[in-house]
């Protein structure tokens, strides 16, 4: 049992050791790392906003996940659960897919970090103005500074956008694709 939930039916070993270094199979990794999500405690704590996430109980089995994860596009990909519908807590074969980090960046919203401001915004001391910048492709992106937050954070949601529909047309993901342009 994997967090008291979760059934190990592989048959065989998960993480076996190659030349002296421990190799951890890709599906149960990617499975282990689901539960302990939804299902760990300690983990519960450190991000709690999957305190109301479940999982499907076809899922609970290691075996059924795998047959669904080798039917997917995963390698260097993340099992997202909230593309499709951002108010989706469920993992599911319905409800989930694998998608690139920088879209996975995309959707993170930075709340606990962001404090006061909105959305791509922060006050620059020095200039007495409001800082605007977007994530793009895992760097920041300086978009100017502007005397009122809002002004501020227009420029910060047209950017969002463009780079929204840049990742659209870059994924050759259909699914994807259309739930990326949803988001705008």
């Amino acid at each position: 049992m994997i967090y008291r939930r979760g059934i190990n039916n592989s048959g065989y070993a998960v993480a076996p050791w190659v030349d002296g270094k421990r190799i951890l199979c890709p599906y149960y990794k990617t499975w282990e790392a689901m539960l302990r999500r939804v299902y760990c405690e300690a983990s519960l704590i450190r991000q709690p906003t999957y305190r109301n996430a479940s999982i499907c109980l076809q899922w609970h089995w290691f075996s059924e996940f795998k047959l669904w994860m080798q039917e997917q596009d995963w390698k260097g990909k993340s099992l997202d659960k909230d593309l499709l519908d951002w108010r989706n807590k469920h993992y599911s074969p319905k409800t989930c897919l694998f998608i690139s980090s920088d879209i996975n960046n995309l959707l993170c919203l930075g709340a606990a970090k962001r404090g006061e401001f909105p959305l791509g915004v922060c006050y620059h001391k020095a200039s007495k103005k409001y800082l605007a910048q977007i994530v793009r492709y895992g760097k920041k992106t300086y978009l100017g500074l502007y005397t009122d937050m809002s002004e501020a954070h227009e420029a910060y949601k047209k950017a969002k956008f463009e780079y929204i529909e840049e990742l659209a047309c870059l994924e050759p993901n259909q699914q994807i694709q259309d739930a990326l342009r949803a988001l705008h």
